[in-house]
């Protein structure tokens, strides 16, 4: 059976940011991100992508003094993809960030490369997954293909300033409604075959109206996505925030499970709560989100002991 990465993992903020600026990576651990993305694609320019890529692996340890999950993000042209991949397979690596996915192909080929790295390197089989982002309309076209390509497939997530310019349209709050749709399918292909749905029902680049993309997170987290990647550090907190079940929530799920367990012993499977019916559907909703806790606080004692603190 295929690895059910949304029931195991935590994204809720994927921090990118450019391996070539040392002193950004150096405060890297510091972010408190669940994921930093090393990036040697878009915020890269032409001249230093060679120097980025050879600054990964001396990144990896700076980064993981956090706690953070280190993944990086490849260039996906021929050119560079196999020696950004060779220059990204190290010990602490967690994931490769798949930029303008498009085909199982791609996937299978880069993941035939990991293998052999990982191999070579001393890496546990299989530690290194993919993180695939559809950028294209022909990826959108093949999500469920490029899902079911492997089992190191992690996630899916949109990119939306690249999809966006690919169709031409203006991105822009307007137009969020139409992108909606979009969105929502790549969330169902992840949901169908157990990846991290990744993303906003907006663009994540307007970090500087925090009230206002804090809405869009916590609305996002209601849609039914697990995090979002994000470039600033101000906007970390604010993810890690909005992707995870509040108290209300996590008490009212209490309250589901215990109504209907009492339920069960007497021999019925539906109940009635504050006006309202529930029956399986609800408890094993309830029993999803505080098992999601859980994972969270797990996740959050490790980033702690990473760092040395307790708090």
């Amino acid at each position: 059976m295929a690895h059910d990465y949304a029931m195991t993992k935590v994204r809720r903020s994927r921090f990118i940011m450019p391996v070539h600026q040392k002193e950004a990576v150096e405060k890297a651990h510091t972010r408190n991100a669940d994921a930093v993305v090393l990036d040697l694609e878009d915020t890269v320019p032409a001249p230093e992508k060679l120097a980025a890529r050879a600054a990964v692996k001396e990144s990896i340890p700076l980064v993981l003094k956090g706690g953070s999950e280190v993944i990086v993000r490849v260039n996906h042209t021929p050119e560079l993809l196999q020696g950004d991949l060779e220059g990204a397979v190290w010990p602490g690596l967690g994931a490769i960030y798949l930029p303008k996915c498009e085909t199982r192909e791609e996937v299978a080929e880069v993941e035939k490369i990991i293998a052999r790295l990982e191999v070579e390197r001393g890496l546990a089989p299989g530690s290194v997954t993919i993180n695939a982002v559809i950028e294209t309309p022909r990826g959108y076209l093949n999500a469920e293909e490029i899902a079911k390509a492997g089992d190191r497939v992690d996630s899916i997530a949109l990119g939306n300033e690249d999809f966006c310019s690919t169709i031409d349209l203006i991105s822009s709050p307007e137009t969020r409604s139409g992108m909606l749709a979009v969105r929502m399918h790549l969330l169902i292909v992840a949901r169908a075959y157990g990846k991290i749905p990744i993303g906003m029902i907006d663009s994540m680049t307007g970090f500087a109206d925090t009230a206002g993309f804090e809405e869009v997170a916590r609305l996002s987290y209601k849609y039914g996505f697990q995090g979002s990647s994000c470039m600033h550090p101000s906007s970390v907190e604010i993810l890690n925030r909005c992707f995870t079940p509040t108290a209300a929530e996590a008490a009212a799920a209490q309250e589901i499970i215990r109504v209907m367990e009492d339920a069960i012993a007497k021999g019925v499977a539906a109940a009635s709560l504050g006006g309202r019916m529930i029956d399986m559907v609800h408890y094993n909703k309830a029993k999803a989100l505080l098992a999601r806790v859980e994972l969270i606080e797990a996740h959050e004692a490790r980033k702690r002991k990473a760092r040395g603190t307790s708090a």
